[in-house]
């Protein structure tokens, strides 16, 4: 099987991690920034998608050397996602995601195969590009989230 993942990481307490539940769904409000570039984790929690519905803007002219260096992908505005996995390894969590419409990637095979990449690169440095302080500064707020750990409403 041969999955591409996308990746953002950031630092969050425990409590909003566990609010991530396999089969609960959340709606980011703002644009979701998320790379293609693989690396270990830069932060507590990963986020790992599985979708075909970001835009890569690595491909698109004139968007800035940026988007190139971090391998971005973009998500719309007010996406909802669908919870697929949460996963603990070696003082880290993932959070395996998709989009609402693509119930295709809910498979055990699939949550294997993130779980499987993640314990690879658990213990690795992450990815230069995405260590770095201006892509910190864009994934740092958690997804679906606010500030206080609620998640943002379905329907608005």
């Amino acid at each position: 099987m041969d999955l591409h993942f996308l990746y953002r990481d950031t630092n969050l307490p425990d409590a909003f991690i566990a609010k991530y539940a396999p089969g609960i769904m959340v709606k980011e409000l703002g644009f979701v920034d998320t790379s293609k570039l693989r690396g270990g984790p830069n932060g507590n929690i990963r986020y790992l998608f599985i979708s075909n519905k970001g835009r890569d803007l690595t491909v698109v002219d004139g968007i800035g050397e940026n988007a190139k260096r971090w391998g971005l992908v973009l998500f719309e505005r007010d996406t909802i996602f669908l919870v697929l996995d949460n996963y603990t390894f070696k003082g880290h969590s993932q959070v395996l995601l998709t989009t609402e419409h693509e119930n295709h990637f809910q498979n055990p095979q699939i949550i294997s195969a993130a779980r499987q990449d993640f314990e690879s690169l658990a213990l690795q440095p992450p990815a230069p590009e995405l260590a770095a302080a201006d892509w910190t500064g864009r994934v740092k707020d958690p997804v679906g989230l606010g500030d206080n750990g609620n998640p943002f409403p379905l329907n608005n």
